[in-house]
């Protein structure tokens, strides 16, 4: 009868990794997030490999297998998505008697 490596403990795989059982042994697959040969799993980072999807005006940090995207200032929106924010709008952006322009960021 076949032991499964996976349910006892038995298997090699990394803390990152999948563990599947096959007749008589088993395989190791990294997470998403991770990449190695399932034994070794080391995160990928999305920010330096340029996988993410983060905005142009947006900063990429890297986090434990994944990456999040906040808008840089003079903009908003959720890092994915970023748009100018028109300081102009704001009550408090320019003196009354004065003309206000909008720069892109800033």
């Amino acid at each position: 009868s076949d032991i499964n490596e996976c349910t006892t403990g038995l298997h090699t795989c990394d803390a990152e990794a999948q563990c599947a059982n096959t007749d008589s042994s088993f395989t190791c697959t990294c997470n998403s997030g991770f990449f190695g040969n399932g034994i070794a799993c080391t995160n990928i980072d999305e920010c330096l490999t340029s996988t993410h999807n983060c905005h142009d005006n947006a900063l990429c940090t890297d986090a434990h297998g994944t990456f999040t995207c906040a808008c840089l200032p003079g903009y908003q929106g959720n890092g994915v998505a970023c748009g100018d924010i028109n300081e102009c709008d704001l009550a408090t952006a320019c003196d009354p008697k004065a003309q206000c322009e909008n720069f892109e960021g800033g």
